[in-house]
Order: C-alpha cells, then structure tokens, then sequence
C-alpha cells in the first residue's frame, strides 16, 4: 500500500456528502483494471481522466482491492454472495449495482496489485482453480450458459493449461 494510504481514506470518510461507494485505481502491470468497463461477463480497461471524482456505476466494476463501503448501504443492497469465496464476489456486487444511479467516488490513490495468475507453480495454481471453478459454477447461475462459457470459463481454461502446460485443468473442468 501508498504511504498516503491511509490518509487519503480517513480524509475521505470525514468529507460531507460522500458517495456510499468510493474506490481507488487498481493497476496491474501498468494497465488499468479497476474500475473497469463490465459486459458480457468481462471486464475492459477503462480511461479514468486526472481528476475524474466520481463514477457512475453502468456497464462497470471494480475488484475489492482497496474498495470502501458504506455499511449501511452494502448491508441495504445484500452484500456480497457468502457463497462466493474469492472470486467473482466484488464483480457479483457491483454488477447488482449497474444501472440504478448509483456513483461511486475515486479516490486519489493508485495501488498495484499482482494476482495469482502470476504464479509458476502448478500445484498452488491447480488448488487456486479448484477454488474458481466452484466460484464460478455459484456465479453463473442465471446467466448465459453459452456466453458466460466462452467469454469467461473457456477462456479461463485455456490460459491455465497454456500457462502450466498441463491438461490436469481440463480434468478437473470436466469432474
């Protein structure tokens, strides 16, 4: 985290009339991932301009990293799924959000962050996707199954097996 980390969300809570949402710009690998552009199940690097403060939340997400709420109102809109345990959960959230004039402040502080897709090692990767499938399979429900599956699952599956060079992944997306 930013040495100013911490200021900067203790200003913004102290401010008047803030909005019940406020996130930073997330950056991974010097690319913007979050907030985001958010359709068809996939997210897309957004341009955020200096300055930019607020954000309304249509055809958008964000990933936790960093995100603050306001209780009242995350607990009001249903939180997140408690079935979701990593991934999917912040998109699920903010995906109910979309479209009901809701914005979101940005606050002026940029993190980095490195996910687990970076690792090398095929064990931990294979535990991890494990743990996405059934992330996956809660997240999915009444959405498009041929969509959902070859905008996100299939794609998914492809990279890990590329990546560690192994079809054990295709075993397990078939058990």
């Amino acid at each position: 985290l930013p040495v100013a980390f911490y200021d900067v969300y203790f200003k913004h809570i102290e401010r008047i009339n803030i909005n019940p949402i406020a996130m930073p710009k997330v950056y991974s690998d010097s690319k913007l991932i979050s907030p985001c552009h958010y359709r068809y199940y996939r997210a897309k690097e957004m341009e955020i301009c200096n300055g930019q403060k607020t954000i309304e939340l249509k055809n958008l997400s964000a990933i936790n990293s960093g995100m603050l709420f306001n209780t009242e109102f995350f607990l009001k809109k249903g939180g997140y799924n408690t079935n979701l345990r990593i991934d999917f959960c912040d998109h699920d959230f903010i995906e109910r959000l979309n479209g009901q004039n809701i914005f979101a402040d940005i606050l002026p502080i940029d993190l980095k962050q490195d996910f687990s897709a970076s690792t090398n090692d095929k064990g931990k990767s294979l535990h991890r996707y494990k743990i996405y499938l059934k992330d996956m399979k809660e997240y999915r429900k009444g959405k498009n199954f041929l969509l959902f599956f070859l905008r996100v699952d299939l794609p998914h599956l492809l990279k890990e097996i590329y990546r560690n060079r192994s079809f054990e992944f295709l075993k397990i997306r078939l058990q």
